[in-house]
């Protein structure tokens, strides 16, 4: 009994010392889309850096995708990843919109036929990441530019 008491305020002291901090936002590549009838799958990979000391997991990821502030779609990460330390990764990710959800971003279409150069992605939602048995959520939002080419393969 005093052993475990002693194991469990090391293990509550040492907590205090072991800090996650949130994955950073690189960009985004490899933009591909599959349309269909019913609905508009999109998958993108997204380059990130985990700064943090130790490996890490990305357990869960939940985000909704929208350009220019009209969504786009829900997206999510399939597993979990292990990160190592210090490194440059990819994610893949998933996002499906309805047909509803493209009648709505079809006026950025219209846009960009009409001479709007750019749009704004903003890809914003949370993660979960784990090390030994301690997890953080944090949430996130992303923003990055996109020109007129890369919207066009969308449309």
């Amino acid at each position: 009994m005093k052993y475990s008491v002693i194991y469990l305020f090391l293990i509550l002291f040492l907590s205090s010392c072991f800090t996650i901090r949130p994955l950073e936002f690189k960009g985004t590549e490899n933009i591909t889309t599959n349309r269909t009838d019913t609905a508009f799958e999109m998958t993108f990979d997204v380059a990130m850096h985990n700064p943090n000391n130790v490996s890490i997991r990305l357990s869960k990821l939940e985000a909704e995708v929208t350009i220019d502030d009209l969504p786009l779609g829900k997206a999510g990460l399939s597993q979990s990843v292990r990160l190592t330390r210090n490194s440059d990764f990819t994610l893949p990710i998933g996002a499906k919109a309805s047909l509803v959800d493209l009648i709505n971003l079809s006026g950025i279409g219209l846009n960009l036929y009409l001479g709007n150069q750019s749009a704004t992605a903003t890809i914003k939602g949370n993660m979960t990441l784990k090390k030994f048995i301690f997890s953080k959520k944090i949430q996130f939002e992303y923003k990055e530019k996109i020109d007129s080419k890369t919207l066009k393969t969308l449309f």
